[in-house]
């Protein structure tokens, strides 16, 4: 009902709105906002009559008096910005003001505004202290009693919202057995219980089954209870979408859910006892509906509420209209850039962050989760034995090159992904993913066939049932290209002259290699144009420059941040934080061409010599946590039975001494040749190098400061008598190619975040067996070879075991394997793992509706943009 992406999208949260609290209750005397000062022309009635007074038989009608007076007397409450406000000029502005002298200037008539308390103004007998009230007023029955109401000039949505951190609310059905708070007497509770009926509004969907209500005075009450966390008293709130929105551009931390649930009208206000009016009525109606006509009250709202609201939203025409303009352009920092744009050539969330939003795969993820869900295919179903998997696609998408999506394009990205042989894989391009996650290139491939059965259907055959087949599927790296642009640009596809095309709901526009990547919204997106109009992926590499640049507005939002700029965000009003759950982990690896990091003691050297709590601590703070596996603790194989490497400098250099070094060491020496991509020695062995770690040249979410990390390791190595030189081996691309080439000789940082919540992803992907590997039908038999983009380790019982997993149907049996796996790796020190981290972003409070996936990109689409 709301798209395949639409959880929590914000789809009319550019209206800049105060609460209106007052406005949609049902009951004739609600409650009354605090008084302010009034403009300087306008005056303050003391007090309403008493009791409603009919007119008197042959009185003139409303509009005579006031023509004849040639003033029109509005009542409206400054208290509601952007309604009805005092501005730094000390006079009444807002929407219901220039809908006021709009209205008096039509008439031919003065103005002069007044500005009593709003339960003065609900509750009629106004004495002819003022004409009409001009305030944003929801007709309701009890209001009617006392006064005549307008047709409405414009509606005001009432929704539902959640505490930001909340991940499993994603549409408003999901709030079955939910606690919601809101205010008690109100149109919402109202519409919760089915009792709801709306003098002039519309209802957008029945209110969702099963909710615990939890009524509340006021429902400000209600938003301060959510934003103490999410679950501690409620679940979810609904109120006025502007108040909502109020909330937020306080810095409170929801967002929202779903579209809302109904549209209350709002209208002028004339009271029963003053006089005839039905000539009054009839002439604002006329007014109203030529300012409806004109576009006045259109270009009003938008330039009060930064969108249009005048017109009723029916559950015919679906979803609420986008802002007016577009959303403008999210600018968000990064530090550092994209390697490709071609999803299957590279394996690094930088570039993922920017093709996740141009391409689409046949599945993806549930925002918020690893639960595979439907995308460019509707359906996916397999066969009894789980070796085939026939997946209807959806129809009537296209390419941002207009060409069509069916399945002879999925066939054709599968086979140019799989063949070593097809036109466009090339030998220069590396589809690393491909061959772990799907067993190999060619025949050793455990996808045997991809067919097109029609134009809308396609048949996956596989060697073997794979127990992650949907997961896999969904994998940003699977992401579906248009043929027609590989083709078009050949070896260049992906790189910034060509960018990327795809069918996702950016389309990309161009790329300043170590500057910026721009896409921009595709209009034609099947599922609804985005939010927002473009945007900016902009490269700031130092991690202080970017907070800074945050702070200035320059950029709307970044990922990361030193320990010390991040409390500075959570104690700024115009920031919040928003955290990505720790699907990641960062590690320190050995190069086993090295002679001396084949020894075991040397590697437990390493392991107990680096203060891991104290890097967590120091760099990452209340968010991060120390590593003791390779999976996180958020993936089902993590075991936490394991007994870690402590910090031990003393027992570090005992080890270091049965390694051979008991006066330290500070040099190693090359085990065997080291060759090229081209096959030409780069090192032979027996030369003798420098002992060097190698830091990353770039901040990632595993690790938020890797200079300043590497310094602290090299500082906790030499202590034990380890002397290491520190590296930077080039930029982002260099470093990864290096590490994939295993040309990274010494120790090296790195780390995983995981695609697909499947513990195949970490563990198959870096300790499975590769397609070379897959000699013969007997899997016990295959040997596990040296891997040069993971340092040349290679265990092939580890391997052998990841195998049988990846194929067992049985979640259990899966899980006990990867915790001994898990336990092997440890016992080996394959590798030292450092940490996972709870990645925070931090943003501008001016942006919502920003979900952090735990795996795969990000999605933009339902991102908001205050003006």
């Amino acid at each position: 009902m709301f798209g395949k992406r639409a959880v929590t999208t914000l789809l009319l949260v550019l209206m800049m709105v105060a609460s209106i609290l007052a406005a949609c209750g049902p009951t004739p005397e609600p409650a009354a906002p605090a008084a302010t000062e009034a403009a300087p022309e306008a005056t303050t009635p003391s007090e309403a009559p008493e009791a409603t007074t009919p007119p008197e038989t042959g009185q003139q009608d409303l509009l005579d008096q006031v023509l004849e007076a040639g003033k029109l007397v509005v009542s409206t409450d400054p208290n509601y910005a952007p309604q009805s406000f005092i501005n730094d000029a000390g006079e009444l502005d807002g929407f219901d003001v220039k809908v006021a002298e709009e209205v008096a200037e039509r008439l031919g008539v003065d103005i002069e505004f007044v500005t009593p308390e709003w339960d003065l103004i609900t509750a009629g007998n106004w004495g002819g202290r003022w004409d009409l009230s001009i305030g944003s007023m929801t007709p309701t029955e009890a209001r009617a009693e006392v006064l005549w109401f307008t047709d409405p000039y414009y509606y005001t949505p009432a929704s539902f919202a959640v505490h930001r951190d909340n991940t499993d609310i994603q549409e408003p059905e999901d709030l079955a057995g939910k606690t919601l708070g809101l205010g008690t007497a109100t149109t919402y509770e109202a519409y919760l219980e089915g009792t709801l009926a709306i003098m002039g509004g519309q209802i957008m969907y029945d209110p969702p089954a099963g909710i615990e209500i939890q009524p509340y005075s006021t429902d400000a009450e209600s938003i301060e209870d959510l934003q103490l966390g999410d679950g501690v008293r409620l679940d979810a709130v609904m109120s006025a979408q502007p108040t909502i929105q109020n909330a937020i551009d306080q810095g409170l931390p929801l967002k929202y859910v779903g579209t809302p649930a109904f549209y209350e009208p709002l209208a002028f206000a004339l009271d029963k006892s003053r006089a005839p009016a039905d000539q009054m009525l009839a002439r604002l109606n006329e007014v109203i509906a030529e300012m409806h006509g004109d576009g006045t009250l259109a270009d009003l709202s938008t330039q009060y509420y930064g969108i249009d609201i005048t017109t009723l939203i029916t559950p015919e025409e679906g979803e609420a209209p986008a802002p007016v303009g577009g959303g403008g352009t999210f600018i968000f920092g990064r530090g550092g850039d994209s390697v490709q744009l071609d999803p299957a050539l590279v394996t690094d969330s930088e570039s993922f962050r920017v093709t996740g939003q141009c391409l689409e795969p046949l599945y993806q993820y549930e925002p918020g989760s690893t639960v595979p869900i439907p995308a460019l295919a509707t359906e996916c179903t397999p066969s009894e034995d789980a070796t085939e998997w026939t997946c209807a696609l959806r129809e009537g998408v296209s390419f941002h090159d207009g060409t069509p999506f069916n399945a002879d394009a999925v066939v054709y990205n599968f086979e140019r992904w799989r063949f070593t042989d097809h036109p466009h894989h090339y030998p220069s391009q590396v589809f690393e993913y491909y061959e772990y996650m799907w067993g190999g290139f060619d025949d050793a491939s455990t996808i045997t066939s991809v067919e097109a059965l029609d134009e809308y259907t396609v048949k996956f055959t596989l060697n073997a049932p794979l127990a992650p087949f949907l997961a896999n599927l969904a994998m940003d790296i699977f992401a579906i290209s248009s043929p027609a642009a590989i083709e078009q640009y050949g070896e260049d596809y992906g790189l910034p002259s060509s960018g990327c095309v795809g069918t996702g709901p950016f389309k990309f526009v161009e790329w300043v290699e170590g500057d910026h990547i721009t896409v921009e919204a595709y209009d034609d997106y099947w599922d609804g144009r985005p939010q927002i109009d473009e945007i900016v992926w902009r490269v700031i590499p130092d991690d202080s420059a970017r907070f800074l640049a945050l702070q200035a507005g320059d950029i709307h939002g970044l990922e990361q941040a030193v320990v010390e700029d991040l409390t500075a965000a959570e104690a700024d009003p115009s920031l919040y934080v928003v955290t990505r759950p720790a699907l990641n982990t960062a590690y320190l690896a050995f190069n086993y061409k090295i002679e001396e990091m084949r020894d075991i003691n040397f590697r437990q050297a390493v392991a107990h010599a680096i203060n891991r709590e104290g890097l967590v601590e120091n760099f990452y703070g209340a968010y991060g946590e120390v590593a003791t596996n390779f999976l996180p603790p958020l993936v089902w194989g993590h075991n936490d039975q394991i007994e870690d490497y402590v910090y031990d400098p003393e027992l570090a250099q005992q080890l270091l001494a049965d390694a051979g070094f008991p006066d330290g060491i500070s040099e190693v020496t090359v085990a065997e040749d080291v060759l090229d991509a081209e096959g030409n020695v780069v090192h032979a062995a027996g030369d003798t190098l420098p002992l060097r770690l190698y830091y990353m040249p770039v901040t990632r979410f595993y690790y938020p400061s890797p200079r300043e990390i590497g310094e602290a390791m090299a500082a906790d190595l030499a202590r034990a008598g380890i002397n290491v030189q520190l590296e930077l081996a080039g930029d982002w691309t260099t470093y990864l190619g290096m590490r994939r080439d295993g040309l990274l000789m010494g120790l090296y940082m790195l780390g995983w975040g995981g695609d697909n919540g499947d513990p195949d992803n970490f563990i198959n992907y870096f300790f499975g067996f590769g397609g070379d590997d897959k000699v013969g039908d007997d899997p016990s038999q295959w040997t596990k070879s040296l891997d040069s983009r993971e340092g040349w380790y290679s265990n092939t019982e580890v391997a052998y075991l990841a195998y049988q997993a990846s194929i067992n149907p049985d979640q259990a049996e899966r899980e006990a394997l990867y915790q001994q796996m898990e336990q092997m790796l440890h016992d080996d020190v394959a590798r030292l793992w450092v940490a996972h981290n709870n990645t925070p972003l931090i943003f501008s409070s001016r942006v919502s509706g920003y979900v952090a996936q735990p795996v795969g990109a990000d999605y933009y689409e339902g991102v908001v943009l205050e003006p």
